[in-house]
């Protein structure tokens, strides 16, 4: 693995898997915003594909065929090692004060994503994904559901750009809960992340079983908890049942001008069910917003 600096253990660290477009470069911007308010350390994050090579039968040459496959791989790295170290130069002038870093290797991107976040432990990701790249167009299917499942760390989902101005307004957070235990931890790290934005939150609930006056009873309660525990005020919460979630929550989400959707994936939630499904076609598609994902 080739870091530009290695993390250090008490790094706050933000990663941003980049493929070099558009959407990579406003997720690494965005992750820079945030990281000069957190005081973070920015890495980038690439890997390429590795060719295998077959055995040849090299006659009349001096090369042996180790030495091609040297002089292939040593060429492939460095010309990817060019790739990011332009694409970290375009993206660094925005925010000089930013610790901007990289880490490129070879290897298929959730694999390894999931070994580093794994071993450093970032405070968040920001993932930008563009469904008409012709990059992304595998990523954006099977390996973004790998990521948002598998990276056990708070995820920012972008799948459309977002302005940096835009953080510096008022941001509507759809808190959408279960009335479980992973709505403390949750809440804690939505927080940690949109440290000193102004933000407003709307906690919602949806259930598909016909409401229950104790759900109304566990949202007042969750809203007394926003404002005991972490003194917040712009709070209200939102109950309703829905035989039809997605596209009732995407009508929710437009009448409530959500500007980022959160939630927690667990096995058993509301969500999960959801995801079970094309995520690509069904969410991340439909919904059109960021979302700020968390993991029981």
């Amino acid at each position: 693995m080739l870091f530009s600096q290695k993390p250090g253990d008490t790094d706050k660290l933000i990663v941003v898997p980049v493929d070099y477009s558009p959407f990579s470069k406003n997720a690494a911007r965005i992750a820079m915003y945030f990281a000069n308010i957190l005081k973070a350390r920015v890495y980038l994050f690439h890997t390429y594909f590795l060719p295998s090579f077959e055995v040849a039968d090299i006659t009349g040459q001096s090369f042996t065929f180790n030495d091609i496959k040297q002089e292939v791989l040593s060429n492939l790295e460095e010309r990817e090692r060019e790739q990011i170290n332009q694409f970290e130069q375009e993206v660094g002038n925005e925010f000089p004060e930013v610790s901007l870093e990289h880490v490129l290797l070879p290897g298929i991107l959730d694999e390894e994503l999931i070994k580093f976040t794994g071993q450093y432990h970032p405070q968040f990701m920001v993932l930008g994904l563009d469904d008409k790249s012709p990059y992304n167009q595998n990523i954006f299917n099977s390996t973004a559901e790998s990521i948002l499942r598998k990276c056990k760390v708070p995820i920012l989902s972008l799948n459309r750009e977002m302005e940096l101005e835009a953080l510096k307004l008022r941001i509507r957070i759809g808190y959408l809960t279960h009335f479980d235990e992973t709505d403390f931890e949750s809440i804690k790290k939505m927080l940690d992340v949109t440290r000193n934005l102004d933000i407003e939150i709307k906690c919602m609930h949806i259930s598909e079983k016909g409401m229950d006056m104790w759900d109304q009873v566990k949202l007042d309660g969750l809203k007394e908890y926003f404002r005991k525990v972490y003194e917040l005020e712009n709070v209200s919460c939102l109950n309703m049942e829905s035989k039809n979630v997605l596209n009732d929550l995407q009508e929710l989400i437009s009448n409530e001008e959500i500007d980022i959707l959160a939630f927690t994936i667990a096995k058993r939630n509301l969500i999960s069910k959801i995801l079970r499904t094309d995520i690509s076609q069904k969410v991340l598609h439909k919904l059109n917003l960021p979302m700020l994902v968390f993991h029981k």
